[in-house]
């Protein structure tokens, strides 16, 4: 699957910002992250599985021992790890990891034991890690990627996470293993663009040794695991996760792939559906029209090519045979064991590892022919087509110019990382910075620079500097300004020597966040790694790419005079811009833009050098953490967090890291405030003032966000979430500046700001309300909360809120509230007490009132199916998303549990059914939904409607879930289902931040049940098959107690490229055709009774 790519920002402003993007980080290149050619597969293929199949490992002596061993990585003091490198006798390179953080024998114990307990010879861990209480933006991450608006919905802040890591009752975590091929995109055929990608996609569909179609991925979400792959411009990385237990047979099926697939050609048609499934759904990214845009500049070179696929290009007028074959043939070329790596990381030693790997990897073939290299391609862009001007028309409601430079390769300059070093400079936000001259003028609020360091902007032929503006209003009126500012800014640094002590600050930044980071998800740590093999040599795998190593005076010098106007590309960004002047389409994503000379004032103001006096090179950084000692524990060591202090004001849970042992801590507040459930307009208020204050500290903020302290500040439902963590040392200090900021902004925002920011509000609403994705859980949860405030509904009224009406709902909301705390890590009681204090003095607040509410609950749909259908409100989309939802009702743990277990029974064959099988759309899910102590599912998938009417979508779920139930839903398998998921919930945590999260959730939702997954795991064991059939059907098909409401968010056969009026207000287009539909939300709602506020406790 190609990756989407999210955004052009390494670090962004807050992962849990909901609506604002405002603030960009410094851009790394990470050499070979994934990039707009990359996308992770949706959850793959699955089929009906088979509980009696059984493996077991024979070694082949002649096989064992025949490796050859390389030098072993370097890596960090604090890491727990064992590793080796080897290369195996075929030519594959493997990088071993061994996890023996906790003693490998008692791990043996401990899976003998849950297996005895539960009267599960054969039973395994397993890992369902998507179902969620209600985090419903959780639930979409396979299909979210391309969103850089990462939302905070409170349907995931207020209610605890159920993740499926959740507790540390056994020292058990999942194995994974990736490897990587050293071919990606740029190697298409000339005549089938997308061929690596479809590739991908085909090498799945069964092996000789196991010929099923959909087997692997069968047999790893059998046991909890789960399996991915994508495509990048030079690399395709493949890789699974799944229990200890079951690793080596997930190995030996995992290789089959690169031995043995069998490609069958009665698959190709579903794979080129699924392909072009993908396509349709990257179509509306603004970032994957201008890459294709910008890559077209480079004529006759790979970086030209249409690298996604579609239906169009994987059928190039060539015979089903004739593709059989050319597919084949790529295959045996390029899939070669010479051209990969393997990472391999799992609770064994070693030994254990190495004899696995060369029995089962050995096979791999070796080709024997030379690796295909683009390096000699080294100027794509070296032709009078880069040099211009660019303009288009966003999907986006957005004002934004980019600036491109084209360099050199520097995938080998890893050592000195100049693209770190420039992009942490140009990016910088602090005083003297561009961005700080820009926001002074109000022409900008955000600004990224640097190297995305995916392959399509960092490869082996050249490298991609970039400089992105958000523009205001008024500085895409004055953007030749804007390039006076920037090329004035880019004078100061070529004037000057590159700063030796700023590299050596960057230098010690890194190596602090390298020696003290926290561990990496193992999948996620092997898909890196197995990357990285590529590019690195095996001394470096673990830090090369992180770490400064070497100040290279004169290649930072060389890159950074690169910068002048004479190489810059520049592309403009506007709904704006007369329809009539955009002259030119892209054929693949039919992107209407034009192509001319770069003005004249522009580019005098370019050559302009006069602002440069404005500007001066960033300033030490006081933020760098210094003192690393670990704090020695001042209470008995607990589980779970305890409540140290509570009164009328609020309430601070403490828990003392004795697990981890990293000077790193975590420090969560929320402001609970009735303020923002009252009115619309308080909602929207609350926004804005979460986005000034955001605004109003980024000049003093960002030195620390640059030392690796992270920090969010958002607006939630019920009120304000402020979240500091990194290093321990200066924590509290950031936290306190931070909320000075906070209470200071209703006198230190000024009228020009003020606009800035509600425009830029408003533009953030805008863009999410045109997602069909985001748009259908706004629906649903506007008719089942009895508070919701949609984005849609804020983005009409926004404009109405005046300075005054912020200022005054500012000193009202900060006045009185209820304050949690969670303060977890390398802190003493009596520091989390004075970080707690240092709070209070801060914030103004008192006690609320009896009679203030801060819950939201849930309504009760009324008996029966109904039908909401709403055209989506962007009308080039395609996309038609559909989700129908099974209310179910207030529950306790046991619901849950049954839920639970029936959603992870349910998640291979959905998937399988509707989108394997029947083609129905790229993304199909299913998910838990706990809405506010109300439980229920829900099935989504997301199709076009140039495909399939959504009524013909919905018609084949509730077909698929009556073949579910009557097919899936036995005795053995919700005995085994049951078995995983209750092994599941003991697996060892991580890192601290999944404890930290969990524990932040329980507090957060007011229901403090930090023994939950005890709990679940104890329902678990009780439950039997006739409980979950008693549970489930009645949902379903009987019509007394089903309650059911099926959310249509439809797309748009034809495109309508009408422009867009700037004053444009949204209002729902719904449709009323249909006998059960929802023909005004407003009156369906005052029909349906309200539940009480609930908590799922026991």
């Amino acid at each position: 699957m190609l990756k989407l790519l999210l955004n052009y920002s390494r670090y962004q402003l807050s992962r849990d910002n909901q609506y604002l993007s405002f603030m960009p980080k410094r851009q790394r290149p990470s050499p070979r992250v994934s990039t707009v050619s990359r996308a992770k597969r949706a959850k793959l293929h699955t089929a009906p599985f088979s509980l009696s199949n059984k493996f077991e490992f024979r070694p082949d002596p002649s096989m064992t021992g025949t490796s050859t061993l390389l030098p072993t990585p370097d890596k960090s003091k604090t890491d727990k790890k064992d590793y080796r490198t080897i290369r195996l006798s075929n030519g594959l390179t493997v990088l071993l990891i061994s996890d023996a953080s906790y003693p490998l024998d008692k791990l043996d114990e401990e899976e003998a034991l849950l297996a005895e307990e539960e009267g599960e010879g054969e039973a395994e861990d397993g890992d369902e890690g998507d179902e969620e209480s209600d985090e419903d933006d959780l639930e979409e991450e396979e299909e979210d990627e391309d969103d850089d608006d990462e939302e905070e919905g409170e349907e995931d802040e207020e209610r605890p996470s159920n993740r499926l890591n959740n507790t540390t009752t056994t020292g058990l975590k999942m194995s994974a293993a990736s490897l990587c091929v050293h071919i990606g995109s740029f190697s298409d055929p000339e005549d089938v663009p997308g061929m690596a990608h479809f590739l991908e996609h085909m090498v799945f569909m069964g092996t000789e040794k196991y010929p099923d179609e959909n087997s692997f991925d069968a047999f790893n979400r059998k046991h909890g695991g789960f399996d991915n792959a994508s495509t990048d411009c030079e690399t395709t990385i493949f890789y699974f996760e799944i229990p200890r237990k079951n690793f080596v047979e997930g190995m030996d099926r995992f290789a089959q792939f690169f031995i043995s697939p069998l490609m069958k050609m009665d698959s190709m048609q579903r794979e080129r559906e699924a392909v072009d499934s993908e396509f349709q759904m990257a179509l509306p990214s603004d970032y994957n029209r201008i890459a294709q845009i910008y890559g077209g500049i480079a004529e006759g070179h790979p970086m030209a090519k249409f690298m996604w696929g579609n239906t169009k290009s994987l059928t190039p007028g060539l015979s089903d045979e004739e593709m059989h074959k050319r597919l084949h043939e790529f295959r045996v070329r390029h899939y070669s064991a010479q051209f990969m790596s393997l990472a391999v990381q799992s609770q064994h030693t070693l030994d254990s590892m190495q004899e696995w790997v060369e029995n089962i990897f050995s096979s791999i073939p070796n080709n024997g022919l030379e690796l295909e290299t683009f390096h000699h391609l080294d100027k794509p862009f070296d032709n009078p087509r880069f040099h211009k001007l660019y303009r288009l028309h966003p999907v986006q409601n957005i004002y934004q110019i980019d600036l491109f430079w084209s360099l050199q390769s520097l995938l080998d300059k890893y050592r000195t990382k100049p693209l770190h070093y420039m992009s942490w400079i140009i990016g910088h936000e602090g005083k003297g910075s561009l961005l700080s001259y820009l926001r002074k003028k109000v022409w900008a609020l955000s600004l990224t620079a640097g190297c995305q360091g995916d392959g399509f902007e960092y490869n082996s032929s050249c490298s991609m500097f970039s400089i992105s503006i958000v523009l205001t209003k008024s500085g895409y009126d004055a953007v030749d300004e804007v390039l006076k500012a920037v090329f004035g800014y880019l004078h100061m640094m070529q004037s000057q020597a590159p700063s030796q002590r700023i590299y050596k600050e960057i230098q010690e930044i890194e190596r602090l966040d390298f020696a003290y980071s926290e561990e990496k998800q193992p999948s996620e740590n092997v898909e890196t790694l197995s990357e990285n093999m590529h590019f690195f040599p095996p001394e470096r795998y673990l830090d090369g790419d992180d770490l400064m190593f070497e100040y290279d005076e004169v290649l930072i010098r060389r890159c950074t005079n690169h910068l002048e106007f004479e190489n810059v590309s520049l592309f403009l960004k506007s709904r704006d811009i007369p329809e009539e002047q955009l002259d030119k389409k892209e054929p693949w994503f039919e992107t209407k833009y034009s192509e001319i000379e770069i003005p004249e004032a522009w580019a005098a103001a370019c050559k302009d050098k006069s602002l440069s006096k404005e500007f001066h090179l960033p300033e030490p950084n006081p933020f760098i953490a210094e003192d690393l000692a670990i704090r020695e524990a001042d209470l008995e060591p607990s589980k779970y967090p305890i409540r140290i202090v509570e009164d009328d004001v609020g309430e601070l849970f403490y828990k003392k890291d004795i697990l981890f042992l990293q000077p790193r801590g975590y420090i969560y507040y929320k402001i609970r405030s009735p303020l923002p459930l009252l009115s619309l307009e308080n909602s929207v208020l609350l926004d804005l003032m979460a986005n000034s204050v955001l605004q109003l500290m980024i000049e003093d903020v960002y030195p620390a966000d640059l030392a690796q302290l992270y920090y969010a500040l958002y607006s939630a439902e019920t009120g304000l979430v402020i979240k500091v963590s990194g290093l321990s040392d200066k924590l509290p200090k950031f936290l306190v500046m931070i909320l000075n900021h906070l209470v200071k902004m209703a006198d230190n925002i000024q009228p020009s700001l003020f606009n800035a920011v509600r425009e830029q509000t408003r533009k953030d609403y805008f863009n999410h309300s045109i997602k069909p994705k985001k748009l259908v859980r706004d629906v649903r949860l506007t008719v089942l909360q009895d508070v919701y405030w949609s984005p849609y509904e804020k983005h009409n009224v926004v404009r109405n809120c005046t300075i005054e009406e912020l200022q005054s709902f500012t000193r009202k909301f900060l006045g009185q509230g209820f304050l949690q705390g969670l303060i977890q890590g390398n802190f003493t009681s009596a520091e989390a007490k004075h970080i707690d204090g240092l709070v209070r003095s801060t914030l103004p607040l008192k006690s609320l009132n009896r009679e203030d509410v801060t819950e939201i609950r849930c309504n009760q749909l009324i008996q029966g199916s109904h039908l909401l259908q709403v055209a989506g409100f962007n009308k080039e989309d395609t996309n038609t998303l559909v989700t129908n939802y099974y209310q179910a009702g207030p529950g306790g743990v046991r619901e849950h549990a049954i839920l639970e277990l029936v959603m992870m029974l349910m998640e291979e064959p959905v998937f399988d059914t509707l989108r394997t099988q029947e083609q129905l759309g790229y993304s199909v899910f299913n998910t838990l939904r706990n809405t506010y102590g109300v439980l229920g599912f829900s099935v989504t998938v997301n199709t076009q409607a140039t495909k399939y009417t959504s009524e013909h979508v919905e018609e084949r779920i509730e077909s698929f879930l009556k073949m579910f139930v009557s097919t899936h839903v036995n005795e053995e398998k919700v005995a085994f289902t049951a078995s995983s998921l209750a092994k599941l919930k003991v697996r060892a945590d991580v890192t601290l931040e999944e404890e930290v999260g969990r524990h932040w959730g329980e507090i957060t939702s007011k229901e403090y049940n930090f023994s939950r997954a005890e709990k679940e795991v104890m329902a678990l064991s009780k439950i039997s098959f006739e409980e979950v059939l008693d549970y489930f059907k009645p949902l379903l098909f009987d019509s007394s107690t089903c309650r059911k409401l099926s959310v249509h968010v439809i797309g748009h056969k034809e495109k309508l490229e009408a422009k867009e009026s700037e004053d444009r207000t949204f209002s729902l287009s719904v449709f009323k055709d249909k006998e059960n539909s929802v023909s005004d939300i407003v009156e369906f709602k005052q029909k349906l009774e309200t539940h009480p506020v609930l908590y799922i406790i026991d």
